[in-house]
């Protein structure tokens, strides 16, 4: 887990053109999701709380959506 958030910290901090093209399909997907909420200007994923600009930056993440749920959606 630690090593996600490091991830997803350093390709917010070092952008590059692959993992941008990630984030903004990801972040696509948790706009209209029904668990996406704003904390204080900040969108976060209502599951795992983190801040959906550095999650959906770490590669090695995936949505934390539960399978009764519908499962991950990316």
């Amino acid at each position: 887990m630690i090593n996600e958030i490091v991830e997803g910290w350093k390709n917010y901090i070092v952008k590059t053109p692959l993992v941008e093209a990630e984030a903004k399909r990801r972040a696509s997907i948790c706009a209209s999701c029904e668990h996406a909420k704003d904390d204080m200007g900040i969108p976060r994923c209502g599951i795992c709380n983190c801040p959906l600009a550095m999650k959906t930056r770490s590669m090695k993440s995936e949505c934390p959506n539960p399978q009764d749920k519908g499962g991950p959606k990316w």
